[in-house]
């Protein structure tokens, strides 16, 4: 879903794009209305490629990546520290340290991204997919993470699952967010 694809309409992911990066939501409903679903998912994944900042503070990537790189080198009799409470740590951090917008957007991509690892059917032999596609969106992975890719990955598949029960996503309408055009 968020892979380039060859078929797509690229004046039409152009234009999703701009309408994203400059508020646009009327010309976004509008292409979304006339059926632009796939350019819409092509738009999303560019739009979060482009963007200056990372998606998910280095603070609290760090957060991942350190206990990754912790567990991998000094794991002791105990093993590993769960995904699912580093998971709900980053989660956590993620809900207390962002701002509005920022937090927003965030749980916003999460639910989506929840919501199409639920409805679309996995492979038998790899699962699914989305997160290992998604990772470089979320997390700036560097060399030395790459033994651990598949952890991270874990990680982030887990902070997926968790986040409807962590992160409220409120939606707006334009009279509440003051747009008054």
């Amino acid at each position: 879903m968020f892979r380039p694809e060859v078929g797509l309409h690229q004046g039409v992911v152009q234009e999703l794009v701009e309408s994203v990066e400059s508020g646009d939501i009327r010309s976004v409903q509008n292409l979304l209305d006339a059926g632009w679903r796939l350019e819409a998912s092509q738009a999303i994944y560019t739009y979060l490629t482009r963007l200056v900042d990372p998606l998910i503070p280095a603070e609290i990537q760090a957060l991942v990546l350190e206990k990754v790189l912790l567990n991998f080198i000094f794991t002791d009799e105990n093993g590993d520290v769960p995904v699912e409470v580093v998971a709900a740590d980053v989660l956590g951090l993620i809900r207390q340290e962002l701002p509005g917008n920022h937090l927003q957007l965030i749980a916003m991509l999460l639910h989506l991204l929840d919501f199409v690892i639920k409805s679309s059917p996995a492979d038998e032999l790899r699962g699914n997919t989305l997160p290992i596609s998604m990772l470089p969106i979320f997390f700036n992975i560097q060399n030395q993470h790459i033994n651990e890719w598949r952890r991270i990955a874990a990680i982030f598949l887990e902070i997926i699952r968790q986040s409807t029960n962590y992160l409220d996503v409120t939606l707006y309408d334009e009279e509440e967010q003051g747009c008054d055009d």
